[in-house]
């Protein structure tokens, strides 16, 4: 009862699927949410890519629109919104306000043009396979996650707090990206985590959904990249990959 509570909870809260699920079970079972929506999303955008792969190489680009979708635009917003605080010169106050506008700054705009492009350079370079989507959408929640979890969370962030608070056994977060991501992808990790983190808290005062939605949005087509880079230079395995290569 408690796992399908766990799937429930965290296919409620990042994906577009139509399920129930309390918000207690949400914050509680967060450190989970890599895993259990991550192979899915995996498998989905694998599928949309090979389909599309047939029609033409740059028609893989559109598998975008289906990654994005099935997270419901949700991220996407946090990496407008902190787009536009990225490009405030002004103060905390100023930054936190161009933060919480509804309305897109130029600075959300460019962020968007930097995501739009670096997916569609990671899209139509190489030919991906399923374990290389599977690591991405695992490691992208992973660095997420692990922000919120292990940063100064934002004063203003009530539910930044919340996770941090209620969310059982935290430190699974940082398991599921040694299991699924390759050596590049991993050091990665490392660098956006810090860059993220140093970011926010020194900026923004910590780190919030925003925050942690720009850090998901913006490695994925990263990550798609370190791996293509450790494909060319044998480097591209991973833990999952190495205990499969006997059945592959």
């Amino acid at each position: 009862m408690g796992a399908l509570r766990a799937i429930k909870s965290q296919l409620a809260f990042f994906t577009v699927i139509p399920v129930r699920a309390s918000y207690d079970d949400v914050l509680r079972y967060s450190a989970l949410a890599p895993l259990i929506v991550g192979p899915l999303a995996g498998l989905i955008d694998w599928g949309a890519y090979y389909l599309l792969a047939y029609l033409s190489p740059l028609a893989t680009v559109a598998t975008l629109a289906v990654i994005e979708t099935f997270r419901g635009f949700n991220h996407l917003d946090g990496l407008l919104d902190f787009g536009d605080a990225l490009m405030i010169r002004g103060s905390r106050e100023d930054k936190l306000r161009a933060l919480k506008d509804v309305s897109v700054g130029a600075g959300g705009v460019g962020l968007l043009l930097v995501y739009v492009s670096l997916s569609f350079a990671s899209l139509v370079s190489a030919r991906l396979d399923l374990l290389a989507f599977l690591s991405v959408e695992v490691s992208c929640r992973a660095l997420g996650i692990s922000l919120v979890f292990f940063s100064r969370s934002m004063p203003e962030s009530s539910m930044g707090k919340a996770f941090k608070e209620r969310a059982l056994f935290k430190r699974l977060v940082l398991v599921w990206p040694l299991i699924f991501s390759s050596i590049p992808q991993l050091l990665l990790l490392l660098i956006l985590f810090v860059v993220f983190r140093s970011y926010s808290e020194r900026a923004l005062g910590g780190v919030n959904g925003d925050v942690a939605g720009a850090a998901i949005t913006l490695s994925t087509p990263l990550l798609l990249l370190a791996q293509e880079v450790g494909e060319r230079f044998g480097l591209g395995f991973s833990l999952l990959s190495l205990s499969l290569s006997p059945l592959l």
